[in-house]
Order: structure tokens, then C-alpha cells, then sequence
């Protein structure tokens, strides 16, 4: 399983550069992206929001996002923060604006237990109307650091699920495939054209 997570983020690494993948964000996104205070955005469409600018952009149709809650409750001594499990929201969107916010709570104990379902109820509008969206609630891995290697994680839920993203993009794994397959072309046809590689060759 870890063989294919490694493997799927390597094809996405040839696509999903920083430079690249904000550009393409941007370029095609017909909706934006906002989230209520205390809501992160972790993945937009298989991109790292490290990697985006804000507001996030989305595009016509099928998107995914991941987010969580990370949010400071309480005041003076009693304030915390809490941190939910990462979760993969999909839905459809068009032009205008999308928001999500989390479910409501106020104390700790009310968010831990909220925390221990597999679904929340998620608040996510389009255009100030709530809309239908799909949930999966990331497991994580055993260990003091559960979601380290959440790009991996990610990549190996879409593959088992048939979801492929290429520069925030879905596409079909032939796509997918066809364009691996182009890139590595192209780069093996730089590396001959190098004098040194030339020389390798010729002997």
C-alpha cells in the first residue's frame, strides 16, 4: 500500500510544482473557497494549500478539499485548542462562492465527543444556499503523529476510489497516464541531448 501512495505521489510530483499549481488554481477557478474561522484548508483538489494563495480557487464541477478544525476555545486559563481528524469533502460547484464552517460547540468535551464521529455535520454553502457534499473522515496511522504523510494518505484514498488529480485538476487516469508518460519522454530527451550523456552513450 505504501508502494502505491509513493507511487501515485510521484506521477502527481510531476505535475503539482508549487509555481504550476497555484497558476492553474487561479487560471481556471470559476468559484472561490472561503472557510469560517477555526476551519483549515489542508488539500484543494490533490494540491497542498501550502502551495495555494488565498481566497482557495475551484473549479467547474467535481471538487475535493480537506480540511479540519483547529480552533481556540474558551477564555484566560480555561482557553484551548482543539484539532479534529482531517476530512475529504467532495461536491459540485459552478461559478461563485463556497463556504464551509464547522459544526457549533463551546467546550472541550463537547468537541472531543463531536470529534469521535466518523461524520460531522459540515456547513457548506454555495452562493449562501447549503448544498449537498460527500465525507470520509481520514483514519490516520498508529503513532504519535497520525497524519504526518497526510499527502500519501491522500493519494492512496483517491486511488482506490478512482480519483486522479493532475495541476488541481480531475482527470481520468488515462489522462493521467498519457501526460506521465509525455513528461518522462520529455525529460529523457534532455538528458541525451546533454554533452556529457551524449559521451556515455557513444562509448
Amino acid at each position: 500500500m505504501r508502494l502505491k501512495a509513493w507511487t501515485v505521489a510521484f506521477v502527481l510530483g510531476l505535475f503539482g510544482t508549487t509555481a504550476s499549481a497555484d497558476t492553474t488554481n487561479k487560471a481556471d477557478a470559476s468559484a472561490t473557497l472561503t472557510t469560517a474561522q477555526g476551519v483549515q484548508v489542508l488539500f484543494v483538489n490533490g494540491v497542498s494549500a501550502d502551495d495555494l494563495s488565498e481566497p482557495f480557487g475551484l473549479v467547474d464541477g467535481s471538487n475535493q478539499v480537506v480540511v479540519k478544525v483547529n480552533k481556540a476555545i474558551g477564555r484566560g486559563d480555561k482557553r484551548t485548542q482543539v484539532y479534529s481528524a482531517p476530512y475529504i469533502l467532495g461536491f459540485s460547484s459552478g461559478a461563485g462562492e463556497l463556504y464551509i464552517d464547522a459544526p457549533s460547540f463551546r467546550e472541550k468535551r463537547q468537541a472531543d465527543k463531536l470529534f469521535e464521529q466518523d461524520k460531522m455535520d459540515w456547513k457548506v454553502s454555495f452562493n449562501d444556499k447549503s448544498i449537498d457534499y460527500s465525507q470520509y473522515k481520514m483514519p490516520g496511522e498508529k503513532g504519535a503523529f497520525p497524519y504526518s504523510n497526510l499527502d500519501e494518505q491522500l493519494a492512496v484514498y483517491n486511488e482506490a476510489n478512482g480519483v486522479f488529480f493532475a495541476n488541481g485538476k480531475r482527470v481520468e487516469l488515462s489522462e493521467l497516464q498519457a501526460a506521465t508518460a509525455v513528461t518522462a519522454t520529455s525529460k529523457s530527451a534532455q538528458r541525451v541531448k546533454s554533452p556529457v550523456t551524449k559521451a556515455k552513450i557513444a562509448t
